[in-house]
């Protein structure tokens, strides 16, 4: 039993003397960073976050926002820009899903609807502000959510 695992140890060492982790392979190191599940059970959202090329442009990650299908197994992506999706949430019928982002027109972070069904992505709330975490009402008709306002400029005062 001994000489078994002996080997085996030696085996992996063996042939993993020739793969080394470098610099280049940490930069392509992708990672799921949340996770939400539709209420029946159905479809899992993840995000998945994507480092920059250091290379090629000076910039952060991007977050992919992914749909999969627990039946087939299928997987689709449904938003792969810099705009970051994250606070993913589930509608309570489990139709759509939403998510906070920063998509084209948004001038701060918005919270927007994907209809699984139809495919349909709509902005559900628009602040002036950035829109951080939020609620949907059980029968999903309001979402609650926290915006924080920008300082307003200062004006000497101590108060």
């Amino acid at each position: 039993m001994y000489q078994r695992f002996l080997l085996a140890v030696l085996f992996l060492w063996t042939a993993g003397a020739h793969a080394q982790l470098t610099p280049e392979h940490v930069t392509r190191i992708q990672s799921v960073s949340e996770v939400a599940m539709q209420p029946q059970g159905d479809v899992v959202a993840y995000t998945v976050s994507v480092p920059a090329d250091p290379l090629a442009e000076n910039a952060a990650a991007r977050r992919q926002l992914w749909l999969y299908d627990m039946e087939s197994g299928a997987q689709q992506m449904i938003l792969d820009t810099s705009a970051n999706a994250s606070g993913l949430a589930w509608t309570p019928d489990g139709s759509s899903l939403s998510f906070r982002a920063r998509l084209e027109g948004d001038n701060a972070t918005a919270l927007h609807t994907y209809e699984v069904a139809s495919g349909a992505m709509r902005r559900a709330v628009h602040h002036s502000a950035s829109v951080g975490t939020y609620a949907w009402s059980p029968d999903g008709r309001h979402v609650a959510f926290i915006a924080t306002m920008p300082a307003p400029p200062d004006n000497g005062l101590p108060y």
